[in-house]
């Protein structure tokens, strides 16, 4: 990893300076689209409503209300297919597989259904690349710039640093490519041979260790006047690029 950052220098960005940044980059990307390395098991997603039901214990109200954006996200991917943006993650996955990771499947499941092309990557397989530490959380925006996002210790989005060098940019994205090339697709969303982590209809994962459906959710957060749940990002009135609808801040920030 340190070649393709050799000798760089970025630019510190602090939460509220890095979702503007983005965002302003986002809609010119193109083609060239946005991909997405997730290493960390685990982020914080603060009070996105299908995350406080897991998080509470009821799982099966979780992907109820995962099944319950379907219609916003077939609408906000249907705007950034029409704005020829194409969008890929690589989702890195540890043994034994975490509750969030379990929880996170069905999102991804759901976000593959209409546009965004995922690819599961077991740990083993990136091995090679963290012989000295683990792979960094790392966004590239087409030819525009590359961000390696900061973390808590507990998960939460510490803002990043940008690189906008070409040639950095241009390495950024061969790695994800090259990645994005190991893992397993398709709608399992699943690692190459293997049935275990999850299935290939939404919402039919097993029940992560710790979330009883016996147990009550905690209350979920009031919709803004926007009709947006909480944690989405809201436009300016004068910003004319397509809404983010139901993308929360996650789905830009980490």
């Amino acid at each position: 990893m340190r070649k393709i950052f050799d000798g760089a220098h970025g630019t510190r960005l602090e939460q509220a300076a890095y979702t503007p940044d983005f965002m302003e980059r986002f809609w010119r990307i193109g083609a060239e689209g946005f991909w997405k390395l997730e290493r960390m098991q685990h982020y914080d997603e603060g009070d996105f409503p299908s995350y406080v039901a897991f998080r509470s214990g009821d799982w099966g109200h979780s992907l109820q209300l995962i099944e319950e954006l379907r219609s916003e996200y077939e609408e906000e991917f249907g705007k950034i297919t029409e704005s020829g943006i194409g969008l890929r993650r690589v989702r890195v996955v540890e043994r034994p597989v975490t509750p969030y990771i379990e929880w996170e499947l069905n999102i991804l499941h759901v976000k593959q259904e209409y546009g965004e092309q995922v690819s599961v990557l077991e740990a083993e397989r990136v091995a090679q690349y963290e012989r000295t530490e683990p792979l960094p959380e790392l966004c590239v925006l087409g030819t525009e710039a590359v961000y390696v996002l900061g973390y808590t210790p507990a998960g939460v989005p510490d803002g990043a640093t940008r690189f906008t060098q070409p040639d950095v940019v241009a390495r950024s994205h061969a790695f994800l490519r090259e990645l994005y090339a190991m893992g397993g697709r398709g709608g399992g969303l699943l690692p190459p041979g293997d049935r275990t982590l999850g299935s290939a209809g939404p919402g039919a994962l097993s029940r992560p260790s710790g979330c009883g459906d016996d147990r009550r959710p905690a209350p979920l957060p009031k919709r803004g006047a926007a009709g947006r749940s909480p944690g989405v990002v809201a436009r300016a009135a004068d910003d004319p690029s397509p809404g983010w609808g139901v993308f929360q801040i996650s789905d830009i920030r980490r």
